[in-house]
């Protein structure tokens, strides 16, 4: 399984019994799911090698940025962590979304660099080493 994190494991083991209740094989079910990548934009694979990984996530909230922050640690807990976040609303660019009271919310991050969709707003990219 190419997946990994508490969550996709938790949704894994929910289809597994939905479909065993719709009376698909076990081994029918565990075959199906060796092809699954999981759903589109979350923790999309773009890079591996040479001991660099580089994903693509779409995580739009604090709670879904540290959720992958944290299954990113803990299936390669010997790699360093870099988040590039894309800020998608003007709200988001306030210092208290991006400063210290959210800190907790990246998890085991590195280093964080925050960037707004468009620069038009006129605010500059945010970075921080933790």
């Amino acid at each position: 399984v190419s997946v990994f994190g508490q969550h996709n494991l938790s949704n894994l083991e929910g289809a597994r019994w939905i479909c065993q209740l719709m009376g698909v094989d076990a081994e029918d079910f565990y075959e199906a799911i060796v092809s699954f990548k999981g759903a589109s934009k979350r923790l999309e694979k773009l890079a591996d090698r040479d001991g660099f990984k580089l994903f693509k996530d779409f995580a739009h909230a604090p709670s879904k940025v540290s959720a992958t922050t944290q299954a990113v640690k803990r299936q390669y807990p010997d790699h360093t962590l870099l988040a590039c976040l894309e800020l998608h609303t003007y709200s988001s660019l306030n210092a208290e979304f991006i400063g210290q009271k959210r800190i907790q919310a990246w998890g085991p991050l590195a280093y964080l660099i925050v960037f707004p969709l468009d620069q038009s707003y006129g605010a500059q990219p945010h970075t921080d080493t933790f």
